[in-house]
């Protein structure tokens, strides 16, 4: 993963890294209706870093409790059921979002790339027993081998046996 240097806008650009995730579709008007109309967006962007994965998690936590709050609502944010708030994290920001479920504030996640290379300590594993995670990695994925992911995947599915 490279560095952030190119600006929050990237997010959504059509041709860029990120294109084909929800930032680009929506900025690009080729979102399905049921995420324009049914989801809030919220993709905190780590600007100057390679990503969010060397920041401290509760930095990330703090900011979704301020969005959610009336705080940020006065700010612009929308108003937010926060039993129903989700996690969508690609590459690096796939083990944060994976290391985000423990802590059981978020209802779901998907997850794209998933690189984390060490054992999930069985008290996370614990943490994410029962949580809908729909997980995905690419076969020609540069950056983290799908093994990283499978692994997931086989843990998670050996909890739940």
């Amino acid at each position: 993963a490279g560095k952030n240097e190119a600006g929050v806008w990237s997010l959504s650009d059509p041709n860029g890294e990120h294109a084909g995730l929800a930032p680009s579709l929506l900025a690009t008007g080729r979102a399905p209706l049921a995420l324009v109309n049914n989801f809030a967006i919220v993709a905190p962007y780590a600007a100057g870093s390679r990503s969010f994965y060397d920041e401290p998690r509760r930095k990330l936590l703090d900011f979704i409790q301020w969005f959610c709050s009336k705080q940020g609502q006065s700010s612009g944010c929308p108003c937010v059921n926060t039993s129903r708030i989700s996690l969508f994290g690609f590459s690096d920001g796939a083990t944060v979002a994976v290391e985000l479920l423990t802590t059981r504030r978020f209802s779901a996640a998907v997850i794209a790339s998933y690189g984390f290379t060490g054992k999930l300590p069985p008290q996370a594993v614990d943490r994410l027993y029962d949580i809908p995670i729909w997980l995905f990695h690419c076969a020609t994925d540069t950056i983290f081998p799908v093994a990283c992911s499978d692994r997931l995947v086989t843990i998670l599915r050996n909890k739940a046996a």
